[in-house]
């Protein structure tokens, strides 16, 4: 009887350890898939962004434009601040904003944008835009966000410094 019991346990301990080994080997496919899909963005962003390259963020986060109203996509996206323009490409739906340097008009760090609340420190990156016809503001978490407004504010006004 304590043969069977003890072949039982170890049966029982090997299904664990198999579980235990697919659980961690599916974490670390799905963080190479996200590490590949942040690069992949981020190189896309980067081609597109004109003039020499200040900041760059693969993982910031979408969070709204307020010219959509409630229901849009939210999500990861790749956040790149050049000479001439700030590049936002989202991951999922695959969506590219552009947004040359003369219609930002202003930046302020915010805990609240659209739908979306987060206690603690301001780390809602928020972009007025005035565009010939459009008017409309504009949310992103860079991982950053104090030193992308600062990045911002010396883009605007001095034509942007290097990080």
């Amino acid at each position: 009887m304590a043969l069977l019991e003890s072949s039982s346990a170890g049966v029982t301990a090997a299904i664990v350890a198999s579980l235990v080994m697919a659980v961690i080997g599916l974490l670390v496919a799905v963080w190479f898939w996200v590490r590949r899909m942040a690069l992949r963005a981020l190189e896309e962003a980067k081609k597109t962004a004109r003039g020499t390259l200040y900041a760059a963020d693969p993982m910031a986060s979408y969070v709204a434009r307020t010219d959509r109203g409630l229901k849009q996509a939210k999500g990861n996206a790749a956040l790149v601040l050049s000479e001439q323009t700030l590049v936002c490409l989202r991951w999922v739906p695959r969506e590219l904003t552009v947004l040359e340097r003369n219609h930002v008009k202003g930046a302020r760090l915010t805990n609240q944008f659209g739908s979306r609340w987060l206690p603690g420190k301001p780390r809602i990156l928020v972009l007025d835009i005035e565009r010939p016809g459009e008017k409309f503001s504009i949310g992103f978490m860079p991982r950053e966000a104090p030193k992308w407004l600062e990045a911002i504010d010396a883009w605007r006004g001095k034509g942007g410094r290097k990080r």
